[in-house]
């Protein structure tokens, strides 16, 4: 091809639509958050949760995805990422926060992206408008979670969750610390609440200092995904002369950042007494890394910064009624109410910060009666069906784990959005479904969205659930 032709070929492709869906992103922090959202997105993959039969084909989209985005193809990325992150959680029983905002991220770049081709002039803009979006969901995580942490059993040290992680470290790191019990609850508040008040006093390393070591011992224990895709809002709050300066000091002190994180993660390791899952070395020594670099880059540097262009407010008005769903009786799952001791049931609703009559409905399912061919012959598995709350997504999966020939008829009595239902047999299919009006505002869509909590006891209060 002669240079002529070459130069033609330039003029001709930038104006044709799969050139634009190609292209790659213009903003080199735009690039940054795409890295940062695949590899939280393996991460995430590589969940126990993930490796079941069921998430497979959705699995796979995801790792197509992934790789368009690594091809800067973040259009194609962006809706493969989508649709693989919706079908657990419509399809799958999937409960996790993490999940829900991996899908607000991709479901938000697609729409971007899409009107970056649509309007190429403006892809740019476009492109600042989703970091925005994506930084901001990640703050409203963080408000709804302190939100939902307020609340009469989380501030009680017999129940508290906040005891049930420090216990973790403590076995993690093989020491005891109980005089702290009493402030745990309120200290876990003030740092959690800070995180996003400090991105908006625009005091970013700040915030980044704070969550990096409020997420280290949660990664090390409870959550070894989670903090790389909060690590995602993180990143996308990062403008042009953080972005200068993160690079000029890892240019200059990558041996000492290095070092640092080696002997960071050694200490640590030395400290658990055994090696833990193999994945978990490289993603400690990322977050003692990342540590370090925010105190060296904040140290070295003290210039105005900025938040970037306003957010799509629609998406975030979105995800922050997801989150505000368990105080209507929608939703609790992917809600950022883990590890909050949230509960939103009739009889032990517990928030101290919204009356319990705000609630539209209560979904539960509550069993009165229940036996296996007859009373008392499984008396092991009645108790739990008896104790537990359960949902109808639960009793789907009940049918299909526990019914087999020597369990039938599996008898089942109980209310359900406050009327009574009797199934003689939940292992008969062609048995009449109490619960076709499951879902938000009594449609049901998707026979596998898991919205309430598992091993939820109808007694209360209840310890930490994890």
């Amino acid at each position: 091809m002669t240079p002529t032709e070459y130069s033609k070929t330039e003029d001709f492709l930038p104006n044709t639509w799969v050139n634009r869906l190609f292209k790659p992103p213009v903003d080199p922090t735009y690039q940054w958050m795409i890295y940062t959202y695949v590899f939280a997105a393996l991460c995430h993959l590589w969940l126990a949760d993930a490796w079941t039969g069921d998430w497979f084909v959705s699995n796979v989209i995801f790792v197509f995805g992934l790789a368009f985005l690594l091809l800067r193809s973040s259009t194609l990325g962006w809706l493969l990422t989508a649709i693989a992150a919706a079908i657990p959680l419509l399809f799958h029983r999937d409960v996790l926060t993490q999940s829900a905002l991996l899908l607000m991220i991709s479901t938000s770049g697609f729409l971007f992206q899409s009107m970056g081709i649509l309007r190429p002039d403006r892809r740019p803009r476009y492109e600042k408008r989703h970091l925005a979006t994506v930084a901001w969901v990640g703050m409203i995580a963080y408000c709804f979670a302190f939100l939902h942490k307020i609340n009469r059993e989380f501030l009680n040290p017999e129940y508290s969750c906040a005891i049930y992680g420090f216990d973790k470290l403590e076995a993690y790191y093989n020491f005891t610390l109980h005089h702290l019990d009493p402030f745990l609850a309120y200290i876990v508040l003030c740092v959690e609440i800070s995180i996003p008040i400090l991105y908006l006093l625009r005091k970013k390393y700040a915030a980044r200092f704070i969550a990096i070591l409020f997420h280290i011992p949660l990664t090390l224990t409870m959550a070894p995904a989670f903090v790389f895709v909060m690590l995602i809002s993180h990143v996308a709050f990062i403008d042009q002369n953080e972005r200068q300066d993160l690079k000029h000091v890892f240019s200059k002190r990558w041996n000492i950042l290095l070092g640092l994180g080696v002997i960071a993660t050694m200490i640590s390791l030395l400290a658990h007494g055994s090696l833990p899952e193999w994945t978990m070395i490289p993603r400690e020594f990322l977050l003692w890394l990342s540590l370090f670099w925010v105190v060296l880059t904040w140290r070295a540097r003290e210039r105005h910064t900025t938040v970037g262009l306003r957010p799509s407010y629609p998406i975030l008005v979105l995800f922050a009624l997801n989150c505000f769903a368990p105080y209507l009786g929608l939703q609790y799952q992917n809600s950022a109410a883990m590890l909050s001791n949230l509960r939103i049931d009739k009889g032990c609703w517990n928030s101290s910060v919204f009356p319990e009559s705000i609630r539209i409905s209560d979904d539960y399912v509550r069993i009165t009666e229940t036996y296996f061919r007859r009373p008392g012959r499984i008396q092991e598995y009645e108790k739990i069906v008896l104790e537990q709350l359960w949902s109808p997504p639960q009793m789907h999966q009940m049918r299909r784990n526990w019914c087999s020939k020597s369990i039938r008829p599996f008898y089942l009595k109980g209310t359900y959005k406050e009327r009574d239902f009797i199934i003689q047999d939940l292992c008969d299919e062609k048995e009449k479904w109490p619960f076709d009006d499951d879902g938000i505002f009594g449609v049901s869509l998707f026979e596998g969205a898991l919205r309430f909590q598992k091993n939820l006891n109808k007694k209360c209060p209840q310890a930490c659930l994890h």
